[in-house]
């Protein structure tokens, strides 16, 4: 098909209502060059549109059903959020007008009703409307010199992303955590900081290790551990300041997400590769997108073993003289280290213990190095020596470091909840015998004639007291029912005093 051919083909798949995105789908042409191709057709043809969409905004069933989706709101993390979505809104359109006709008197009614898109946001939204983020990237950015981090809920889980700024791109892998209850306001608590140790290990090793990272002022991200592992790969960090949305664009980001998720109903991490694909438009410069881009400058590749070991969990032991390590209650065998190292009864032993985030069945030993060769950590040089076994079988395999922390922290957290428990139970204890105390004394039972005369036997039997009031009415209910009870009267007799007859 020539380009003549494909021009003429456009303009009729155009006037018969098809979209601009299908028209290049099905002549697999760019679609800038079908607008191009468009807005010359519309030039020639002076295209007067704007008057029929006056008489659509005639139809009182077509403004109210569209002012209702585009003004409706839900809540999330605290704000008010616009859940509608332009897909849906326009396949509303479509059931009074061509698809083409949709998206045109869509924007020519939010444009008059409440002049534009940024108005009809502040609108709706009041003072929980916020413009999207727009910041300048770096003079010269390019792929790797910023990734930025942020943690986010959806659908009962808790996410923690990454995205390169520059490039737009956000990392498949993630970290999530299901089964947890909703907590809007503190999605970062769920995370501990070997979930967060893992997923940067995770990254560097796939994707590179960057200039600089970018995160919020939260706790696990923040924590001594974390920040020790990036500065010992040259990992610059910067922080964000708090409630400061506009300072990150991954906050821009995950709002695209989870819109793209509402719309196909995925999960969260289903709507990343999508996110992917398609354009940023809420992003300045560049426009460049992931798929087009090839090799990672901003990126530097390290050995494997020097990431591992900087996101590993380290214990130093400047004078060691004992045969095992007990880590997290596993006692490791590490004996036979002075006839290695050849030093004296009074020289120093100066150890460090490296357990590996995914392989907490095992120490590695390191030993100090004099010459400077090995591992840097800390100013110091450390060679490897050896590898340390538990001391006793296991008899259930040991999970890795960062299972056996959530493990850690779950038993903790029930602990705590059972504690919380206990005091409620105390304090009803304590309510329940101060109302005892205050309530007035129970009356005694008041007993039918018919069952007075084995009550007053078994008050006798039991050595209890016998009031005067019973004694009256047992006059009666001799009279009446001795001839029933003579085993029973027989007894009270012998109970009482011989010289004390029956009343």
């Amino acid at each position: 098909m020539t380009q003549k051919e494909k021009r003429i083909k456009a303009i009729e798949m155009y006037e018969a209502g098809k979209s601009i995105t299908k028209i290049a789908k099905t002549l697999r042409v760019p679609r800038s060059w079908v607008r191009e191709v468009v807005s010359c057709h519309k030039a020639a043809q002076s295209d007067t549109r704007s008057i029929d969409f006056n008489e659509f905004c005639c139809n009182e069933e077509l403004v109210k059903g569209l002012s209702e989706r585009l003004l409706s709101v839900s809540e999330e993390k605290g704000k008010r959020r616009l859940r509608w979505s332009k897909k849906a809104i326009v396949e509303f359109l479509s059931g009074y007008m061509p698809e083409r006709q949709a998206n045109e008197f869509l924007e020519f009614f939010v444009e008059k009703e409440y002049g534009g898109w940024e108005k009809l946001r502040e609108k709706v939204l009041g003072k929980d409307f916020s413009s999207p983020s727009r910041g300048p990237l770096w003079k010269g950015e390019k792929f790797g010199d910023c990734w930025e981090f942020d943690a986010t809920g959806w659908k009962d889980a808790f996410y923690l992303l990454g995205m390169d700024r520059f490039s737009q791109f956000v990392f498949p892998e993630f970290v999530k955590v299901e089964g947890v209850k909703r907590r809007a306001n503190y999605y970062n608590v769920e995370f501990t900081a070997l979930d967060v140790a893992l997923f940067f290990e995770t990254l560097f090793l796939n994707w590179g290790v960057p200039q600089t990272i970018k995160i919020d002022c939260a706790k696990n991200l923040n924590a001594g551990y974390i920040r020790e592992a990036l500065d010992s790969l040259g990992v610059r960090v910067l922080l964000s300041r708090p409630y400061r949305a506009k300072e990150k664009y991954i906050e821009r980001a995950i709002r695209t997400l989870k819109s793209i998720a509402r719309q196909h109903d995925f999960l969260l991490e289903d709507a990343i590769p999508r996110y992917n694909s398609e354009p940023h438009s809420h992003f300045k410069e560049p426009r460049l997108y992931i798929a087009n881009y090839e090799g990672f400058q901003g990126t530097r590749e390290l050995p494997e073993e020097e990431i591992r070991f900087a996101f590993s969990e380290k214990r130093i032991y400047e004078d060691f003289r004992s045969e095992y390590i007990q880590w997290d209650g596993v006692r490791y065998q590490v004996g036979g280290l002075g006839r290695v190292w050849g030093v004296g009864r009074g020289e120093k032993r100066v150890v460090m213990a490296v357990r590996l985030l995914r392989e907490a069945g095992k120490l590695f030993i390191y030993t100090e190095s004099k010459e400077g060769e090995g591992l840097s950590w800390k100013g110091r040089s450390w060679k490897f020596l050896k590898e340390a076994l538990p001391l006793y079988p296991v008899e259930v395999e040991i999970p890795s470091s960062v299972e056996l922390k959530r493990l850690q922290v779950e038993r903790k957290k029930i602990e705590k909840e059972e504690r919380k428990l206990y005091a409620r139970l105390s304090e009803v204890k304590a309510k329940k015998q101060a109302v005892k105390e205050v309530e007035p004394p129970k009356q005694k039972p008041i007993v039918n004639l018919t069952e007075l005369i084995p009550y007053i036997h078994r008050l006798l039997r039991e050595g209890k007291e016998v009031d005067e009031a019973l004694w009256k009415r047992f006059q009666r209910a001799k009279e009446r029912f001795g001839h029933i009870y003579k085993s029973e009267l027989e007894d009270i007799q012998k109970m009482l005093s011989k010289d004390t007859p029956l009343h």
